[in-house]
């Protein structure tokens, strides 16, 4: 009779627990959205005529100014194959922007709406927004709105190319980013 009781006990206990654990992770998973209605809109576009928006000291692409391009360099593959198997794995490079906004109170969302670049079969590329001058990162996908929880007003954009494989695998020497296209929702 006790074995029943505590078996009883332990299963309902174990139901609470896995319905609270099921609560939290849906809290979690709520996505933080406004009315951008409420504010302020305004555009950026950058087509790589040269690099006054670009953080040179943080960007590890390589800038072809006859192309007007960022590229994944191909010089590294060649420094890589010549070096030990360790250090022949892939990296991430990235593309990093200086602030792009002009003086406002606060930038509360951002949206890539248009990037031009070129992706080798074995390469991958990621966008992210910081509106707090790049301290904290946010990830995001061309055409998704990105909501700031946090208040800011330095509005930043980053571009990773890499490979897909982060342990190397192959090369993707030739991925190319060549212009962005973003809006930005504000207030002043």
């Amino acid at each position: 009779m006790y074995f029943v009781f505590a078996m009883i006990i332990i299963v309902a206990g174990s139901l609470f627990i896995f319905q609270m654990s099921k609560k939290i992770v849906k809290e979690k998973e709520e996505i933080f959205t406004v009315n951008l209605n409420q504010y302020k809109e305004a555009t950026f576009s950058d087509s790589f005529s040269g690099d006054g928006w670009i953080d040179t000291e943080k960007t590890t692409l390589t800038f072809k100014k006859d192309e007007m391009i960022f590229i994944y360099p191909l010089e590294a593959n060649l420094m890589a194959s010549l070096s030990e198997p360790s250090e022949m794995e892939e990296q991430v490079r990235q593309l990093v922007s200086l602030k792009i906004n002009f003086a406002v109170r606060e930038v509360v969302a951002a949206q890539i709406t248009k990037s031009e670049n070129k992706i080798t079969a074995t390469g991958q590329i990621k966008y992210y927004f910081s509106n707090d001058g790049g301290l904290s990162w946010k990830e995001t996908k061309l055409g998704e709105i990105t909501y700031f929880k946090n208040q800011g007003n330095e509005l930043k954009w980053k571009t990773e190319i890499g490979p897909l494989d982060q342990k190397g695998g192959l090369s993707p020497a030739g991925s190319s980013i060549s212009s962005i296209y973003l809006k930005y929702w504000y207030t002043r």
